[in-house]
């Protein structure tokens, strides 16, 4: 399009919206299913594990079309003819190829994010149930007799004398 009109925000804009699309879709429609937002968060916006996950599923979606177009690159034979590229279409068995590349790092990526996800909760857990670390050495216990005769002292210091 941009190609066309000699213009480049068209196709800016279509890139944007390529991207914020999904991420936005993924958003609100796990917003929607699992509503987990704290009670100063606005209603209208989705609750921040929703927009984790509207970016995780951005993320794992340009990785992975990554993926697939470089299983393509090889196969491709485009040649250049009066400054204008021409491309033959590719077999259906690289476009096929390609298609499963796409999928199976997808799953991949999200078993990924899993999995991560895991460890971090279970060192949270293990972190919270550990004994909390002293910083500092611990005093010794002082005997109720020494500290009644030091309070006393106190009080004898404090009283002017006649």
């Amino acid at each position: 399009m941009s190609a066309i009109s000699g213009n480049v925000v068209p196709f800016i804009l279509l890139g944007l919206a390529g991207f914020s699309a999904p991420f936005l879709l993924v958003a609100y429609t796990h917003n929607l299913i699992w509503r987990k937002a704290p009670a100063s968060w606005p209603q209208w916006l989705p609750s921040p594990a929703s927009l984790k996950e509207g970016l995780t599923a951005l993320i794992v979606m340009v990785v992975s079309i990554a993926a697939g177009l470089v299983t393509l690159i090889p196969f491709m034979q485009c040649t250049i003819f009066a400054d204008e590229v021409v491309c033959p279409p590719l077999p259906e068995a690289q476009t096929t190829f390609a298609t499963v590349v796409l999928f199976v790092s997808a799953a991949y990526l999200y078993q990924y994010d899993y999995l991560v996800r895991r460890r971090r909760s279970n060192r949270k857990q293990r972190r919270a149930a550990s004994p909390a670390i002293r910083t500092t050495q611990p005093t010794a216990q002082i005997d109720p007799l020494e500290a009644e005769l030091n309070q006393l002292r106190r009080n004898l210091n404090s009283e002017p004398n006649p």
